[in-house]
């Protein structure tokens, strides 16, 4: 595989990660081997009489340094080839792969033999522990890493830390055309989130996703995941869904004041996302007024009322305050007392003032006289008026002639009695004096067959007037 990384390609049927710059860095080219697929041992190639090429020519790493597999010669035989024999099977040797057992049979190699095996996710031919594939031929690749620090936290000479959405991982770069990666894993273009910029590829797991905005897979911060970072196509590059502005949405638009997340007006931000204030010409809760202006003694002032004539309360300098400005209501348009009908003061433009501006008592609710029985004026409907209201007196409390026959006897017309007519021996006479025997006049209806106007007998008519 090329170090050299100018040569990284893009595949577009590839997985795609996206990272910030600042997340990613491949590690350089090992010293003396900035060409690759050279035919010498270094080259990380193995080449025919090799077998083992770990990019190095260093002795003890498991590779040696004439590309030799190093475990070939760590049993406890004495010539270090394959066939030693120990008669336990494990004669000093660190792996159980490559010694004959007692019966002479040759136990099938396995981790450490450079062939995958059953159960193995990776053999590299070789005992050491801290590259790509440990001794247990398990991948140190994809392994998540505390913190991206190169040589320290990840192992051999073609892995590196990266730092994704997914955590970090000890990941081996890879070329996309090469398709150079271990089972379960797949080489993946690296992109700069800010540019777009290719910045390499990488071996990652096949079940890691990069979980960044852009990748095409919805995550959990993600409102939604067009596959791209394009503004204006209904998801926008921080993968948040793009809608119409609108006020009470809680997102500050142009032409807003504010935005509270609401269309209530008196809470600081109108439903038109205005921002409400005392002087802005709109009355808001816990405003009396709301003239537009932030002036004094205008009439509202830090949005309460001044004082004035015709709030309906008495404030310096009024004498009165009715609740209006109007005229002629005993208050004027200056809250000065004036005189009004019903003051009981005789203004000039009234006839008469009694105190109250009632009907029926001679001077009416505008203070004019007014027509009344009683008022010594007899008037039309009235058959006399004697200045009063009382009866007896020849004109009655309603101002009808009082008379003898009108049923009621009147002391003051000389009335002995009153039977309601004018007739004769009924015991009240048409005069309305009350008829008895000896009063001189025969009243047949008494049964009086005389009446000499007096009570002597003997002398034609006696007593009973018979």
């Amino acid at each position: 595989m090329g170090c050299n990384s100018n040569s990284l390609v893009r595949n577009p049927l590839a997985a795609l990660c996206i990272v910030t710059l600042a997340a990613f860095s491949l590690m350089g080219c090992p010293e003396g081997s900035e060409e690759t697929g050279s035919g010498s041992c270094g080259d990380r190639t193995v080449d025919s009489g090799e077998q083992c090429d770990d990019g190095n020519t260093e002795d003890g790493d498991g590779c040696s340094a004439t590309c030799q597999d190093e475990s070939l010669t760590r049993d406890g035989g004495t010539d270090g080839d394959a066939g030693d024999t120990a008669p336990d099977g494990d004669a000093g040797d660190t792996r159980d792969t490559r010694d004959t057992a007692a019966d002479g049979e040759v136990v099938e190699e396995l981790c450490g033999n450079g062939e995958l095996d059953d159960g193995e996710e990776c053999d590299d031919g070789n005992d050491v522990d801290d590259d790509d594939c440990a001794n247990d031929c398990t991948t140190n690749l994809g392994r998540a890493c505390d913190e991206c620090e190169f040589d320290e936290d990840c192992f051999g000479d073609e892995s590196f830390c990266a730092d994704l959405d997914d955590g970090s991982f000890c990941a081996q770069a890879c070329e996309m055309a090469a398709d150079d990666c271990d089972d379960g894993f797949t080489c993946t273009e690296i992109l700069d989130i800010d540019t777009g910029d290719l910045l390499g590829s990488l071996c990652l797991p096949d079940d890691m996703t990069c979980g960044v905005c852009g990748d095409g897979v919805l995550d959990e911060t993600e409102e939604c995941d067009d596959g791209n970072l394009d503004e204006g196509d209904g998801c926008d590059a921080e993968c948040l869904e793009e809608r119409e502005p609108v006020c009470g949405d809680g997102e500050l638009d142009d032409g807003e004041g504010c935005d509270d997340g609401n269309n209530d007006d008196g809470d600081g931000c109108s439903a038109d996302c205005v921002l409400e204030s005392c002087g802005d010409g709109e009355l808001d809760d816990g405003e009396e007024c709301d003239d537009g202006n932030d002036m004094a003694d205008d009439g509202c002032t830090d949005c309460l009322r001044d004082p004035y004539c015709g709030d309906g309360d008495v404030d310096d300098g009024e004498e009165c305050d009715d609740g209006n400005n109007d005229d002629g209501d005993g208050c004027d348009a200056n809250c000065f007392y004036e005189p009004y009908c019903g003051d009981g003061t005789l203004g000039d433009d009234e006839e008469c003032d009694d105190g109250n501006n009632d009907d029926g008592d001679g001077c009416d609710a505008d203070c004019f006289f007014e027509s009344y029985c009683g008022d010594g004026i007899e008037d039309d409907g009235e058959e006399c008026d004697d200045g009063n209201n009382d009866d007896g007196d020849g004109c009655d409390g309603d101002c009808f002639v009082e008379f003898c026959g009108d049923g009621i006897p009147h002391d003051v017309l000389g009335e002995e009695c009153d039977d309601g007519n004018n007739d004769n021996g009924d015991g009240c006479s048409e005069d309305c004096f009350v008829e008895f025997c000896g009063d001189g006049t025969p009243q047949p209806g008494l049964g009086e067959e005389c009446d000499d106007g007096n009570d002597v007998a003997g002398d034609g008519c006696d007593p009973a007037c018979i």
